[in-house]
């Protein structure tokens, strides 16, 4: 499943994205520019950017406090690295650390209010296409900015 779906048709990777989101439980489904399927999933206290997923397993994931700071992740991590923003844990096989970016588990905030605030307004509304849009017009601007 890993590297066919860039081979195969639009629709074939459309069947491989639904049949994940199926099994996976949500919307949030995507494939990296690494050929690694990744999609957002909810568990029972966070929020988990699951990383190298298939039907069955996956090969690690990243846990999130809130949905938004992971489903942004989703749509802007190339999959190299770690990915953006405020993850807590990463957890797979044979893997369990802390973010980097943190002080005694305390995760350095590097996003304002105001962003935090626009990101829910767009995850509320429930759709894919407005919260994806949002994300990318805030990237825009944050180059714009620098």
């Amino acid at each position: 499943m890993r590297e066919t779906c860039r081979k195969e048709s639009a629709a074939g990777c459309d069947a491989v994205a639904r049949q994940l989101s199926e099994q996976w439980l949500t919307s949030f489904v995507r494939q990296l520019p690494s050929d690694e399927w990744a999609c957002v999933t909810q568990f029972l206290f966070t929020f988990g950017l699951l990383v190298g997923v298939t039907p069955d397993t996956y090969r690690t994931r990243f846990c999130y406090e809130r949905m938004t700071d992971a489903i942004a992740a989703l749509l802007t991590w190339d999959g190299s690295g770690d990915p953006p923003g405020p993850w807590i844990k990463e957890k797979g096989r044979g893997v369990e650390r802390s973010n980097p970016l943190s002080l005694a588990g305390i995760p350095i905030v590097t996003e304002t209010q105001k962003r935090a605030a626009r990101l829910d307004a767009a995850a509320a509304t429930g759709s894919v296409e407005h919260y994806t849009a949002t994300v990318e017009d805030m990237l825009r601007e944050g180059e714009s900015d620098g």
